[in-house]
């Protein structure tokens, strides 16, 4: 998976924190730690995109524990999971060792692992039965809303708005345009499946709606622009539509 915007239930979100600094921690371990490889760029960029990977995760997801944890709603991305999947592995392996565990400590265990593969079930489901198919044809129009996305970050930078929370919807922003091209000159041939980025296309759409319903409004029945505005009126709203079901909304 590339990434998937989902609200972390609290519990999760405790464990996710967790699972990520052990991720650290494993990056740490596999650091190359005798010469010649710990003197070569080759040998400490996989360690060190782990860890940049890690951080960003600790970013969005918060890096200390809060009196009360509330569910947050992020950009679940590979490292993510994967830190999930491997936390969970430990937890069930750790459940079953009768002789360094207490009955209290492997029930904890079994509990937390029961509760992230839960959780992971439940994107797998979700990913299953989620698409969001953009049409060729709507690229063009999906890729103005795209760059319109961008000046309104830079707003909300200017009203305050967190700036890990204006970075995440700014990478969110770039990997929807990775995805259909950031021009027309080389964009997918083939309608593009976007449900990993329904809430990209959520967040950028109503500003190009907005405009589109105006402009559907004030031209006259005559010009020839006007069916032209209403038809990629009907087509981003219907995707506009579909990326909430995606959410879940």
């Amino acid at each position: 998976m590339s990434k998937i915007t989902v609200t972390v239930p609290a519990q999760v979100a405790v464990l996710l924190r967790g699972a990520l600094h052990m991720e650290l921690i494993r990056a740490c371990e596999d650091a190359p730690g005798a010469k010649p490889e710990s003197v070569t760029r080759a040998c400490w960029t996989p360690v060190l995109s782990r860890m940049g990977a890690a951080f960003r995760g600790l970013d969005l997801i918060g890096w200390d524990e809060p009196e009360e944890q509330q569910p947050v709603t992020i950009a679940l991305d590979r490292t993510m999971i994967e830190a999930l999947e491997t936390d969970a592995e430990m937890l069930d392996w750790l459940s079953e060792q009768e002789k360094s565990e207490s009955a209290e400590g492997r029930a904890r265990a079994a509990r937390r692992a029961a509760t992230i593969e839960r959780f992971l079930a439940s994107l797998s489901e979700r990913r299953a039965a989620a698409t969001l198919m953009i049409p060729t044809a709507a690229l063009p129009l999906i890729r103005e809303c795209a760059y319109e996305g961008i000046p309104m970050v830079s707003e909300a930078i200017d009203r305050g708005v967190d700036p890990r929370e204006c970075s995440r919807r700014l990478d969110a922003i770039s990997d929807m345009l990775d995805a259909i091209d950031w021009s027309e000159d080389e964009q997918p041939t083939e309608d593009v499946d976007a449900a990993e980025h329904a809430g990209t296309v959520k967040e950028v759409a109503p500003a190009i709606m907005a405009t589109l319903t105006t402009a559907v409004r004030e031209l006259d029945d005559g010009d020839p622009e006007k069916p032209k505005n209403e038809d990629e009126l009907r087509l981003l709203s219907e995707l506009y539509a579909q990326a909430r079901k995606v959410l879940g909304e």
